[in-house]
This record gives C-alpha cells, structure tokens and sequence, in this order.
C-alpha cells in the first residue's frame, strides 16, 4: 500500500491555499502535517479525501488515481475522521456500523454487525453501545468517530486534528490507539498543532507554510531554526530518555 501526492494546488476562487504539494508513503507510517493556523493543513487532508476538489496535481493510492474512481470505491481506500465530528441522531452501535456503508448494497450483514459489535468490545464501550452518541463524552465521540472509520477496512486513514478538544487522559489514548492502527500495514496522516504530542507518535512530519511545503522528513529535521521559521517563535529543544522535547525559551 502506498500514497504518491503529487503537485496538488487547490484555491477558494483566487485565493490560494495549497501550492505545488507533493510527498509519498508506504504503508506502517504515521504523517504528521504540521504548522500554524491557515497554512493548509485541514484543506490538504480534504484534498486527499475528495471533500475539496483540487485544481491541479495527482493523489495516487496503490497507483490509482482517486480522480478516476467513484466514491463508493474510495471509501475502501480512504477513511477519514474530521475535527468537527458529527453523528446525527443514532445510537452508538448504528453510528459505527455506518462505517460498512461502502460495503453494504441492501441490509447490513451479519458480518458487518459482528464486526461492529467486535470494535465496540476493542475500544471499550459496550456499555454505551445503546446509547444515542450525542449524550456521549467528547473523548467517547472520538472513539465513536474512529471506530466507525475503521469499520471502513480502508488503507489510508486521515486524522484532523484528532486531540484538540480532548483532556490529557484521553489524548494519549486516542494516540496510542493510533499507533496501533498504523501497525496494521495501514498510511496515517494526522493534523496537528501540537508539536510536541505528534512527536511522541508520528515518524514522518510535513511542515506546511503559506500553503507550501517548508521541509519534511522524519524527526532529525526537527529544530530550532525550523520551528522559528514555521512557527515564528523562539524555542528550546531538549531531548528527555530519547524523546526530543519543544519548550518556550
């Protein structure tokens, strides 16, 4: 499994957002796309789901290109979990569930019900399954909302800013559950504006600028004088039991 990007443009009429975007991946790698406010980050992980239609560039998956299959197909490819998650009035297990729709023609099976019951026992909320989703705690909506992603059986699972309304116990769940994802040949591209926490899981970063890419790479591109430039602000970077650490100077 691989995801090539190649030369992506996207604009709001003459505004432009995303300039000549391009990087690739195989599969057990968790992305990181980093930078400030505005410098496109949720708009190129629209791009890559098809939600925004780009002006110009390719995004290939296994070498087909997304502009060339019908939606149905690439949900089987793409599965993606947005910062605004909503669910519409369901249960907990019916809003899972609605994760087999590109697989389901007339009635769910009894393979996508097991499979539905069998995520709600890994992720630990059985006890909520009947449950209407709303009345759930943001760190359950989160669960609910990648579980129901997963469900989708695709290869390249995109996060948008997947920790930002969560409290700290349920981030490092929430990430630890993402690292498990990756470990199951799968592509992870995950936002974020917490430098620190995506250093404690993600083994590539793309840091975004103006809507270009400014550098990318894994974690030794990672310094002072990168942050200063993305960030515009003055760091200290120390390195804690092998784990590099960004503090205000």
């Amino acid at each position: 499994m691989a995801i090539k990007v190649e030369n992506i443009n996207f604009a709001y009429i003459k505004d432009n957002i995303l300039k000549d975007i391009s990087f690739c991946s195989d599969n057990n790698n968790i992305i990181a796309i980093l930078g400030q406010n505005g410098s496109g980050k949720s708009t190129l992980l629209k791009c890559i789901n098809g939600i925004l239609k780009y002006q110009a560039g390719q995004i290939f998956i296994d070498k087909q290109n997304l502009k060339d299959i019908n939606n149905n197909t690439k949900a089987k490819l793409i599965s993606y979990v947005p910062q605004e998650i909503t669910f519409g009035d369901f249960s907990v297990f019916d809003a899972i569930l609605m994760g087999r729709k590109p697989y389901i023609k007339f009635n769910a099976t009894s393979k996508d019900l097991q499979l539905t019951s069998d995520i709600i026992f890994k992720f630990h909320i059985e006890n909520k399954s009947l449950n209407n989703v709303n009345e759930l705690s943001g760190g359950e909506k989160q669960k609910v909302a990648i579980a129901r992603c997963l469900l989708q059986e695709a290869n390249v699972v995109l996060f948008d800013e997947p920790t930002s309304n969560l409290d700290l116990k349920n981030q490092l769940e929430v990430i630890n559950i993402i690292k498990e994802i990756a470990k199951d040949n799968k592509i992870v591209i995950v936002t974020m504006h917490d430098l620190n926490l995506a250093l404690r899981f993600a083994n590539k970063f793309i840091f975004l600028k103006d809507g270009m890419i400014y550098k990318m790479g894994d974690q030794s591109i990672i310094n002072k004088d990168l942050i200063k430039n993305v960030y515009d602000v003055e760091v200290e970077i120390v390195n804690i039991n092998n784990q590099l650490v960004i503090l205000p100077k």
